[in-house]
């Protein structure tokens, strides 16, 4: 994801994951999650997760613009 998909994912998806529930997509099926508190609780746990990947690519951003060493792959959780 760039920081474009994120901030939208911020902005719109996530809070519709709370209003209207959302499904997840597996290999073996789908989870489907009704709104209520299960689904306030995962758009919680993303939120925090993609705002600490909007941070990581903007440190890596700095980083890149200032000419420092760049980021480890590994030093967001990948």
């Amino acid at each position: 994801m760039d920081q474009q998909d994120i901030h939208y994912a911020l902005d719109k998806q996530v809070p519709d994951m709370k209003n209207r529930g959302f499904t997840i997509g597996t290999s073996c099926g789908q989870i489907d999650i009704a709104p209520g508190w299960m689904a306030d609780r995962l758009a919680e746990h993303l939120t925090r997760a993609l705002q600490c990947e909007l941070l990581y690519l903007e440190r890596a951003r700095h980083h890149a613009v200032n000419g420092t060493a760049q980021l480890g792959s590994d030093s967001h959780g990948n």
